[in-house]
This record gives structure tokens, sequence and C-alpha cells, in this order.
């Protein structure tokens, strides 16, 4: 009997033939990552984010993603490199860039002999464009360290965004041609065809803030500390801490969650913002606030927001709790936002919602809410990436809920599902019981 410690690692895909194994550990075959002899996915698919798996997109004609680490050949140094490995049924596994690499097609090609040190990771967007945030660096003639935004997968490495740029790769802030990108955040919102959203500081003057890349150059969307189009749209405040909170996008529409403080000082406020590249950012709601963005009607308060997502449409969904002064009791319901319309509270304690049983479909109340697997308004992020999680990008929604009958059990909670079967038309088929 094989030992447990030979065994191998790998990934599959499924579809109408079955699975099939598309990469494997501790080969260089038809299965590796296509780097060249004696290069090997490592051990576990040890990934940048410590995930002990690879991270795996799906893309476009059964096409993967995997961000991953490789191991080199005897004798090289550095025995774990992070990589980007495209599958293409048909064609197999190809690198798309590979941790110290000097090779003109795995390499950032904006410096002399230059090689990634690291990789981010990586997001996609539904065409299958690949984006990541990396760091390129040369020792000739001394060393030198840029850090960027790279388009993947397209034949080699090609830069979008890069620091200390101040033409098209830089900021284009407006009346500061001085200015340039410092760092980013980790986050990439795809939006258009070569388009996406991103966070990042920079200096000459010194920013935080939101820009949008696409037809080759950068805009800033929002800025720390500014009024104006690029301010939060509410009179006397501005944008404070934009910065650890990262854009979810779908086509040309972003939604970002971010707190906003008193011009000169004073009580700040956390609350949510749709996003266009044409337009300034537009206040959707602020959390513990008296004013118009303070409730959904002018009886209630927004208290906070559990999570939330952006459609291709401009739809915003999101979960939060809502309270009634004086009473201090919260009730967590499902919001939608249609552009230019009001919240609609579109799924709530008392609503009634399909069950089926073995006697057949009964209907069952909603007792309430779970908040569980959704994450936070800062974090709970799906889409930013390319990834699903209770929202995708398709449309459907995944809430969960406690049901009248389900008192005293174990797991007294249920998924509810929502699907949307016209883009142009959310929540069209109200909502059903898809599981556990």
């Amino acid at each position: 009997m094989q030992s447990i410690d030979d065994a191998s690692y790998g990934i599959w895909t499924v579809g109408n033939t079955g699975n099939v194994e598309i990469a494997r550990t501790g080969t260089d075959g038809a299965l590796g990552p296509g780097i060249g002899s004696q290069w090997f996915f490592s051990t576990d698919f040890d990934f940048v984010d410590s995930v002990n798996f690879a991270h795996l997109h799906a893309l476009p004609a059964g096409g993967v993603l995997l961000d991953s680490s490789v191991s080199p050949p005897p004798g090289q140094p550095y025995s774990k490199r992070e990589a980007l490995v495209r599958h293409t049924p048909g064609i197999g596994n190809v690198a798309c860039a590979v941790a110290r690499s000097t090779d003109p097609l795995l390499a950032p090609g904006v410096m002399i002999n230059d090689y990634f040190e690291g990789l981010g990771r990586a997001g996609t967007s539904k065409r299958g464009e690949v984006f990541a945030i990396a760091y390129a660096v040369t020792q000739t003639p001394t060393i030198t360290t840029r850090r960027g935004i790279w388009q993947f997968c397209e034949g080699a490495p090609q830069v979008q965004v890069l620091s200390a740029d101040t033409g098209n790769l830089g900021p284009g802030i407006s009346g500061s041609a001085s200015a340039v990108f410092d760092t980013f955040e980790p986050i990439i919102a795809p939006t258009g065809a070569g388009a996406f959203y991103f966070s990042a500081v920079g200096s000459n003057p010194s920013f935080k803030g939101i820009f949008h890349h696409a037809n080759g150059h950068n805009t800033p969307v929002l800025l720390n500390g500014v009024q104006g189009a690029l301010g939060p749209g509410i009179a006397g405040f501005a944008f404070s801490q934009v910065i650890d909170f990262h854009p979810m996008s779908a086509g040309r529409f972003g939604l970002v969650f971010a707190r906003i403080q008193a011009v000169g000082g004073g009580n700040d406020r956390f609350g949510l913002w749709r996003l266009r590249p044409d337009a300034p950012p537009e206040p959707l709601l602020l959390q513990g606030d008296n004013g118009a963005y303070g409730g959904p009607v002018p009886e209630r308060r927004w208290d906070t927001v559990v999570a939330s997502n952006v459609f291709e449409n401009g739809v915003v969904v999101f979960v939060a709790s809502t309270w009634t002064p004086p009473s201090a009791t919260r009730r967590l319901s499902l919001w939608r936002m249609r552009p230019g319309e009001l919240p609609e509270e579109i799924l709530k304690t008392g609503d009634t919602v399909r069950f089926p049983t073995s006697a057949g479909v009964e209907l069952r109340a909603v007792r309430g809410i779970s908040s569980i697997n959704l994450g936070t308004g800062s974090a709970g992020l799906q889409n930013h990436a390319g990834d699903d999680s209770w929202v995708s990008a398709s449309g459907s929604v995944f809430v969960e809920a406690e049901l009248d009958g389900m008192e005293g059990l174990i797991y007294p909670t249920r998924y509810l599902r929502a699907q949307v079967t016209n883009p142009t038309v959310m929540f069209e088929d109200s909502f059903e019981l898809r599981g556990n």
C-alpha cells in the first residue's frame, strides 16, 4: 500500500466528460507548470496568500488560472517561487509569470534584466483577462524596485500601472503633473475590456484613493481629504479612509465601503458609494447619520452594513441592519438599490419563502437573517477579483436565514436563493430554499 507521504496533490475540472486532472505536483510533464524541465508545482500548491492550495479562477471556455508556487530545478536558489499559470483545454498549462525569472516572456519588462520579486493575488474578468499587482526588481546597474499592475497571459506581461511614473502609467491627477504612485492595495476590480478599479497611495503631493484604468491611462475616481468631484458628495465632508476599503466591480460600476469625516475634524461616518469612471462617487447610505442618507425612510436609521455588492446594471445589493428610534431593536434585512431609486427591503423577518418537503412545497416565514459567511462591509468581498461568494457576478444570491419550524434544531438555518434571469430585472423569481 502506498504511503500517504508518497501521495501527490492535484487539481481537477468537472465537465460533461467527467473529472479531468489539469495540474499535479511532482511532475514537469503535461500536468506541470509548463516552464521547463524539472520545474514542478510545489508540494502543496502553496499560494502567496498563505492558503494551502492554489487559488483558482475559472476562465472562459473551460480555462483555469492557477495562482500558485513552483519549485525550480535542483541547484537554483529560492526553492519556492510565486507563479501564475494558465490552463487552456486542448493546450495545457502555460506559465504567464514566474518570480525571479528574467525570461522576457515571464518578466516585468520595465527595466533592464528585471524580474518579479513578488506577485500579488490576481484579478480576472469575465472575458478571461488577468491582472495582478507585482514588484519588479533589477540589479542593473544598481538595485531598483518598481511596483505596478500588469496584465498577464496574453503574451509577455504588459505593465498597465507603474510607481514613480508621471506619464500614462501614473495617477493622472489633474493639476498634479508630478504626482506618482508609491504603493498599491492588493485588490483589483476588473470592469470593461482592459479596464479595472484599484486603490493606491502616492506622493508629490501625498494622496490616497481609488483609480480607474482604461484605454492605456489612469484616472482618479475618489481621493482622501478632498471635496468636489472626487469627494463623497456630502457637503462639509471628505473621505478619510478609503485605502483600506477595496472596491468591488461589475461592468462599468464599482462599489466601495468607506469612511468620511467632517472637514476640519469631528465625527466620522461609514457608508456605501456607487462608482462610475465618468461620474463623481454617488453616496447611497451612511451608518449612524440623521441626514438624507441616514435611513431607508425618514423614521428608520441605518445601523450596520454587513456585506454588499454591485451588478453590471448598477443595481446594488447589501445586507444591513436598521433601527427605528426610540426603540433600540435592530433588524437585519437584505436590501436592493436600483440606480436613481430608493432602497428596497427585499428579504426581512416575517417574509414567506417556498420550502420543499416530502409532502410538497410549503410557505415558511423567515424568523431572521444570518450574517454568518457574509464577511463585513469592508471585507466580505466577492467579485473584486472574479470570485463568487454570497453574490455571483451572474446574479445568484445566497442568503442564510432561520425559518419557522426550525426551532430547536442543531443547524436551524437554511440557504435561500434569488436568481437573476434578466440582467435588467432583479430577483424576479422570488426566494426559494436551496439546500442546507
